[in-house]
């Protein structure tokens, strides 16, 4: 008798059950994603298997970049994380997005876009909400900005390392000089 081969819809599940107990998170992608909105912004479910497997695979390396229990320490700490693998958003500009309060965290990633720096960037929203609940505060960030700048009022591409390639530039892109928690993200994103 010759062992069925798996579908690549029963290997992509075996592939998330993996990743979800590697690192302590909820993976969820195709039906399980229908009708999604966030902040009122519809999303596109993925049913096609092989762009699946294409996100799973992105998510599983990208998660192996961060600290072994990472992830599992904020889910034991109160915040549980599932991740939502989408095709793409109603609006086509955005990327990701992160929706969070003190007892759980939903990023979604339109994986039609890069997918690491999205990851990167949304990431640190959860981490950050992680920070807050235990305690922590930024309350000298603002502090490292130039002289009587104020977020979403002095957004200039000569500010931004991504448009001036300078390494003076006081912040990473554009998007960073939207608000301090966008700042904080878009740096992680970076690094």
């Amino acid at each position: 008798v010759v062992p069925a081969v798996p579908t690549l819809e029963e290997t992509n599940n075996t592939f998330r059950k993996n990743i979800q107990s590697t690192y302590g998170i909820t993976v969820k992608y195709g039906g399980e994603t229908d009708g999604y909105t966030v902040g009122g912004i519809g999303t596109t479910s993925i049913y096609d298997a092989t762009v699946i497997n294409n996100a799973l695979n992105n998510l599983n390396n990208t998660l192996a970049k961060y600290p072994k229990g990472f992830f599992d320490e904020m889910r034991r700490g109160g915040i549980p994380l599932t991740v939502l693998l989408i095709n793409n958003y109603a609006n086509p500009s955005i990327t990701g997005i992160t929706d969070s309060n003190y007892s759980f965290a939903h990023i979604s990633i339109a994986v039609s876009h890069p997918f690491e720096e999205s990851f990167y960037h949304e990431s640190y929203h959860y981490i950050e909400r992680y920070i807050f609940k235990r305690g922590g505060n930024f309350s000298s960030w603002d502090s490292l900005n130039p002289q009587g700048f104020v977020y979403n009022q002095n957004i200039s591409n000569a500010n931004s390392f991504a448009n001036t390639h300078l390494s003076s530039a006081p912040f990473v892109n554009t998007y960073a000089q939207t608000a301090a928690t966008e700042d904080r993200a878009s740096t992680f994103e970076y690094m």
